[in-house]
């Protein structure tokens, strides 16, 4: 009879624990110090204790339903994945990680709601070197549902720079870190220990799928960095693609700093402006395939240098290499047929200044020609020329019948 007695006491012990067990912060539940695990819970009776909202908004809904609280400890240098289910359809859930109990806008650590019957899945990274106990509440958006549910975790070792490595292993690289020949590096490392150089004019090279993604761009097909060194008088930097796939140009003047990005990442395929750069400076182009997929084909990279004239330097008209300065042409001076870098003149009136030529430096306005250095009417010269020969004429002996109606009624 004792024996029955005392084990309905102990079932009666246990049924208690695990109703009040984990419904607030304080009184969470531990959860077993394994890589990976399951338990089984319920939040029937279980209470409001928290709102997502009060604690930094990180599920980006309210959570006005019942709530139940789990401790775990995240292993140094580890990322755990959480998922939290049900077999309740539309039960909307949410889940959420907390670094303290004090319910600040700064206690939740991250946070999701995105489904509304699926399974809710959330990681979080303790990057750091020593363990790290955290809050996992398994919540609810609406305030009428709460029953049986499963929440589960796996870990994954987190590897740092340079460490060995193996795609699809249970230790991950590190944040902006890739396992790229065995290795966890940056992707700035692996690219920029592969660079190709490039000349002046054109290049012949070859994109690379490896998974390494390299280029601000974003593009996830193959690609191809080279090292180009601009000529001692620098300039403007140039390049044409010439590809049979869709490719993206970029730039930087530290192949392994992405703060040295030149801000041009450029799908054109001719005369695209790289930047302005100094005498013997490198500059790092990188060619990147704008789909996936895109590897091991050749494409033609032709490279030009635009310099940069001065003010009143001497030009030369149509050249591609050597342009004027901005708000000057290349424009007609008045020694002979030298061309320079000036701000055009204003088209001159009749017996303004001019120069003789197309693309002049001191122009000619409408309705009027450069003669012997001065702005002429052309109604006018026209009239003097056609007088001029009518004179010629009369002179050599000629007989002009209606001389005078040769003239223009026009030109008097």
């Amino acid at each position: 009879g004792e024996g029955e007695g005392e084990g309905e006491g102990e079932g009666e012990g246990e049924g208690e624990g695990e109703a009040n067990g984990g419904d607030t912060c304080i009184d969470a539940i531990d959860l077993p110090d394994v890589a990976e695990g399951l338990v089984n819970g319920s939040l029937g009776g279980a209470s409001n204790d928290l709102n997502a909202e009060d604690v930094g908004g990180c599920t980006e809904y309210a959570t006005d339903g019942v709530d139940l609280f789990y401790r775990y400890v995240v292993p140094a240098e580890t990322s755990v994945t959480f998922t939290f289910s049900d077999g309740a359809a539309g039960d909307d859930k949410s889940l959420y990680i907390l670094g303290d109990c004090d319910q600040t806008p700064t206690s939740c650590l991250v946070g999701i709601d995105d489904t509304f019957t699926a399974p809710e899945v959330l990681r979080f990274t303790n990057d750091g070197l020593t363990p790290m106990p955290v809050i996992v509440v398994v919540d609810y958006f609406d305030t009428d549902v709460g029953g049986p549910f499963t929440l589960s975790w796996s870990t994954e070792i987190i590897l740092g720079e340079e460490a060995s490595c193996v795609p699809g292993s249970a230790a991950i690289c590190g944040a902006g870190l890739q396992c790229v020949g065995g290795f966890c590096q940056q992707p700035a490392t692996v690219r920029c220990n592969e660079v190709g150089p490039l000349d002046l004019g054109l290049n012949t090279v070859v994109v690379d799928d490896d998974g390494v993604d390299y280029t601000p761009c974003g593009a996830p097909g193959g690609e191809f960095i080279g090292a180009y060194t601009m000529s001692p008088e620098g300039g403007q930097l140039r390049v044409t693609v010439d590809s049979s796939f869709d490719a993206m140009i970029s730039a930087r003047t530290d192949c392994f700093d992405d703060a040295t990005d030149v801000g041009v990442c450029s799908d054109s395929q001719s005369n695209i402006l790289l930047g302005t750069f100094a005498g013997n400076e490198t500059v790092f182009i990188a060619l990147d395939a704008f789909s996936r997929g895109v590897a091991n084909n050749a494409v033609r990279l032709t490279i030009a240098e635009v310099f940069v004239l001065a003010a009143d330097d001497v030009c030369e008209r149509g050249s591609t290499t050597a342009l004027c300065p901005v708000n000057t042409q290349c424009l007609r001076t008045d020694v002979g047929e030298v061309f320079a870098c000036v701000a055009p003149g204003t088209p001159g009136a009749n017996n303004d200044a001019c120069i003789v030529g197309t693309n002049s430096a001191l122009p000619c306005g409408v309705g009027f020609s450069c003669i012997e250095g001065s702005c002429v009417s052309e109604r006018l010269s026209a009239c003097e020329l056609r007088a001029g020969e009518l004179h010629s004429g009369l002179n050599a002996g000629l007989t002009f019948v209606g001389a005078l109606n040769e003239l223009s009624p026009s030109c008097s």
